[in-house]
């Protein structure tokens, strides 16, 4: 089953101006990121459950490269940042807090970055 397209075209992009591209192409590297994060938490849950087992693969990476045809580098670098991120939570809220404070607080105000750093490290993980 195909998904309908609904990406810009060629023509539709040749069509914007310098400022509505640039700003486009920020749109869809932060849609790329928020994409790479879910599915990040769909190989954790997928892992899990074991269903790469279930399904007869003998690893997450195997798993990725067979059924959804990853490259090996590609697979590699999923389930390493998996694997990272899953060792290491508080360096993942760390990298969450610093992500945030791009988007919201833009002049780097060291009070607020401290501020909403605190408030993500003492959530639970």
């Amino acid at each position: 089953m195909r998904r309908a397209r609904t990406c810009a075209t060629g023509r539709e992009t040749a069509a914007l101006s310098d400022d509505r591209l640039l700003s486009g192409l920020l749109g869809v590297i932060f849609d790329t990121r928020k994409l790479l994060v879910k599915l990040l938490f769909f190989l954790a849950e997928i892992e899990r459950r074991r269903l790469n087992e279930d399904l007869g693969h003998k690893s997450l990476h195997e798993f990725c490269i067979r059924r959804y045809r990853m490259s090996l580098g590609a697979a590699h670098r999923r389930v390493t940042t998996l694997r990272l991120a899953l060792r290491f939570p508080l360096r993942r809220k760390l990298e969450h807090a610093r992500s945030m404070m791009r988007h919201s607080n833009p002049k780097g105000d060291l009070g607020v970055i401290v501020e909403r750093a605190m408030d993500l490290l003492m959530q639970d993980p």
